[in-house]
């Protein structure tokens, strides 16, 4: 009696909880009956004493096995009774194709007998309509010939595709090469160049798969058999097409935002640009930034600011918040903190050296062995053009490490210019000393005031070492100079019979070797 009434309330607390869910509408399997690659109907239940695959595969080898007068016989629906289960058989005249039971009805989508069979008969219409076609010479040739023309049409597009894009790649070339500036001193052009070759392939690739899968699309269309593949192509087409619209359309927001923030940052780098410029090349003069500091200054403001810019709107980025862009991200992230260790170590001394100010483009100076003029102040390496015209890069790791010499850093007298000779202790050093003075006078590009003058800067076992020092013009040269000087001195101590030599010997020469006036311009000289 307990059990009789409490039976209703656990019958309600099930329907409450969705305990009947589960028995009401059980899991089952489900086979498409597909004939001439045409989806008929769906079976969910056996049959009597056959399994759902092998209903259908019967109602399969019916069809397709039917006569062909058959074909052309109405198709027809009429309600039986299949052993315990109600339905509707479907035939074409006396020929029996297939039943569809209650037991097939997908309940949870709404199904009903009559909403399943109705389709099921305009699809087996069409099917014996496309089998009828088929038979048909005219058809196939038809087919046949638009599928070759189709094909030929095909072969011209992808031919034009490849060569438009060799002459539009031929013509980006040039102007990359010529029109890319450096930027951080690092020479972009054969990274924008491979970057222009993939994004200009990119579209090419992009139509030229298109034109295939339009033309697939064709050519299935064209045969009664793959016509219904044409339909899915086509299908999935349109299915893409809208996805990617929709796509476009959500994103066009965002990437307005990205592209209002980028041309602010554009602005802002030409506001820099301007700025610095000035400052560089003295229009402006501000007490906390010296000109030999603009140019680098400015390039890291414009690196800032891009990197502000490009942190600001990644999150209006299509597909930023997805899992694979984040992946890509932090990979790409990797990667440039694995390999950008000695970058980073270049570009810090880099920063050194242009914030000490040891040196700027134009100034002559000795680094190591290494004696020329600054070219360029690179936040990588340093560039110096050596007396021979060679072009030297300097890292910036081993100028920081280094002594360096500047020979353009002097007081208001003047760059100077110094060489020194080795004489003998058999010649009076103040004969040396106005041999120096007066090969001093000669040279072309030394000032004579201040005057030169002459330094002992050494008495070694074997000689004596003269150190001449001579103040330079403004507009003088160094190396030419010095060479020069080196000249004047040879013609001076060749005059008064004084010999330039280490004398490292054991016995003294018979006489001074030097050579007499009337020979110093033997030929060819």
């Amino acid at each position: 009696m307990i059990a009789r009434a409490l039976r209703p309330l656990l019958l309600l607390a099930l329907c409450l909880s969705g305990g009947f869910a589960a028995v009401s509408h059980p899991p089952r399997d489900s086979v498409d009956l597909v004939v001439w690659n045409r989806q008929l109907v769906t079976f969910r239940s056996p049959g009597s004493f056959v399994s759902v695959r092998e209903r259908a595969e019967r109602a399969a080898e019916r069809i397709a096995q039917l006569p062909e007068e058959a074909l052309m016989l109405p198709i027809e629906a009429k309600a039986a009774t299949m052993g315990t289960m109600n339905g509707m058989m479907i035939s074409a005249g006396p020929h029996f194709l297939f039943a569809v039971a209650e037991a097939d009805l997908d309940l949870d989508a709404g199904e009903t007998v009559d909403r399943v069979v109705q389709p099921a008969m305009a699809r087996t219409r069409e099917l014996f309509a496309a089998r009828i076609e088929s038979r048909s010479k005219d058809v196939a040739l038809r087919g046949s010939l638009q599928a070759g023309l189709s094909t030929m049409l095909l072969a011209v597009v992808l031919f034009a595709c490849w060569r438009f894009h060799r002459v539009i790649f031929r013509r980006l070339s040039p102007a990359i090469f010529t029109r890319m500036p450096s930027v951080l001193g690092l020479d972009l052009r054969p990274a924008l160049l491979a970057m222009a070759r993939s994004l200009l392939r990119l579209p090419f690739v992009a139509l030229s798969l298109s034109a295939t899968y339009l033309w697939l699309t064709f050519v299935f269309n064209c045969f009664p058999y793959t016509r219904p593949w044409s339909r899915a192509l086509g299908a999935w087409l349109m299915d893409l097409a809208s996805m990617i619209m929709n796509g476009i359309l959500s994103a066009l927001p965002g990437l307005f935002i990205v592209a209002v923030i980028m041309l602010l940052a554009r602005y802002a780098t030409r506001a820099l640009e301007v700025f610095f410029s000035g400052v560089e090349e003295g229009r402006l003069e501000i007490g906390w930034m010296q000109p030999e500091t603009a140019r680098a200054t400015r390039r890291i403001s414009s690196v800032l600011v891009w990197l502000f810019a490009i942190t600001v709107s990644y999150p209006y980025l299509p597909g930023s918040s997805s899992d694979a862009f984040k992946g890509v991200s932090v990979f790409a992230g990797l990667i440039l903190t694995l390999g950008s260790s000695g970058m980073v170590s270049q570009v810090m001394s880099g920063l050194m050296v242009v914030y000490a100010r040891s040196m700027r483009p134009g100034d002559i100076v000795k680094v190591g062995e290494v004696t020329g003029e600054v070219l360029d102040l690179g936040l990588l390496a340093t560039k110096v053009r050596t007396p021979r015209g060679e072009e030297v890069a300097i890292p910036n790791s081993v100028l920081v490490g280094s002594t360096v010499t500047n020979h353009s850093r002097h007081d208001a007298d003047g760059m100077v210019v110094h060489t020194t000779v080795t004489i003998g202790y058999d010649t009076p050093w103040r004969q040396v000393q106005a041999l120096l003075m007066l090969a001093a006078s000669r040279t072309p590009g030394i000032r004579s005031a201040p005057a030169p003058f002459v330094v002992q800067t050494a008495l070694d076992d074997f000689y004596v070492a003269y150190e001449l020092r001579a103040r330079m013009e403004a507009d003088a040269s160094l190396f030419r100079v010095r060479s020069a000087l080196h000249g004047q001195i040879l013609d001076a101590f060749n005059e008064h019979g004084v010999q330039i030599m280490s004398p490292h010997f054991e016995a003294q020469p018979a006489q001074a070797v030097v050579v007499p006036k009337g020979g110093w311009t033997p030929a060819p000289a």
